[in-house]
């Protein structure tokens, strides 16, 4: 269980910070007719929140060229930053590399670097060479960025102006996502790594959310502007019927934010709760046993040194 006040950030900045937005673009028929279970999207829109990135809308498209390249140019100029995922393999519906291509008005040429790589990849295996090579045949303005630890031999990233373009195969695209860190940390120069980073904060409360809804419209009035609050009623959990969510690239308003929602709840509705109790045993039962006025620390310290005693006599006598 937690007190409520574990893991608040510590106040620096309360400057406001400018927040990347995201369109993905989950392009697929196979998606569309329910043959495939979309994972890449989730994957995605977890990683980019951490990285700070705020995934304004998710599209899924079938493999047509035109509806890529409406979509893809649409994205491209609401967005930030655009993510692609599916069609760029070398057979007759993958579309992708064209759709973008035709998105910025440009050709699709044989890129060279990524020719020689598909040659050295591919060239030895006895596939047509006129088949592979469509996996080299990229818009114009391509540029590939590689796993900065597996330089020209990973696969890389193709980067269309801020689209960014990745496999439809989940195995490959969880691969190749985590350079979006460096990406975006080299975009973050001069600001301080992690400088966009969202920090998050749970309230879970034991009043159900039309009962404390005037409460929670008071803290979105009043933080409208730093802090993103999220409502969500909870059906059959023993301990709370509501859990209310709090975000913000700020610290500090996060903070008081925080402060505020206790002060303004009623009078014990704020509950005691810890969602991952397993993941914070440990460190539960030995802060117990540092604690001696902690009325269970005589039980739980007696139960440490008998445990260990055992572990110890146990590592004997394997050696």
């Amino acid at each position: 269980m937690s007190d409520g006040s574990e893991g608040l950030p510590t106040p620096s900045s309360t400057s406001k910070k400018k927040v990347k937005t995201a369109g993905l673009i989950i392009i697929g028929d196979e998606i569309l007719k329910g043959q495939v279970h979309d994972t890449n999207s989730y994957y995605m829109c977890k990683e980019l929140y951490s990285l700070g990135v705020k995934v304004a809308r998710i599209n899924v498209i079938g493999d047509g060229v035109d509806e890529i390249a409406q979509e893809v140019r649409r994205f491209s100029s609401t967005y930030d930053l655009v993510f692609t995922t599916g069609g760029i393999g070398p057979t007759h519906d993958d579309m992708t590399y064209l759709g973008v291509a035709k998105a910025f008005d440009e050709s699709v040429v044989l890129h060279e670097e990524m020719a020689q790589l598909v040659d050295k990849w591919l060239g030895h295996k006895g596939f047509k060479r006129e088949v592979i090579m469509r996996m080299a045949a990229l818009p114009a303005s391509a540029t590939l960025v590689f796993d900065p630890l597996l330089p020209k031999a990973s696969f890389p990233i193709i980067v269309v102006q801020n689209v960014y373009v990745f496999p439809g195969v989940p195995q490959f695209l969880e691969k190749m996502f985590p350079r979006m860190k460096t990406i975006l940390d080299e975009g973050n120069t001069g600001s301080g790594e992690g400088s966009n980073r969202f920090h998050s904060r749970v309230i879970y409360l034991n009043k159900d959310e039309l009962s404390i809804t005037p409460e929670i419209d008071l803290a979105v009035e009043k933080y409208i502007d730093s802090v993103t609050f999220g409502s969500y009623p909870v059906v059959g959990n023993l301990y709370y019927s509501t859990r209310l969510t709090m975000e913000s690239n700020s610290p500090e308003k996060l903070v008081e934010a925080t402060v505020f929602v206790q002060q303004v709840m009623p009078a014990n509705s704020i509950i005691d709760y810890d969602d991952q109790p397993a993941k914070s045993a440990a460190t539960k039962v030995y802060e117990i046993v540092q604690n001696e006025e902690h009325p269970l620390h005589e039980v739980v310290a007696k139960s440490v040194s008998v445990s260990l005693l055992y572990i110890f006599l146990y590592l004997k006598s394997i050696h």
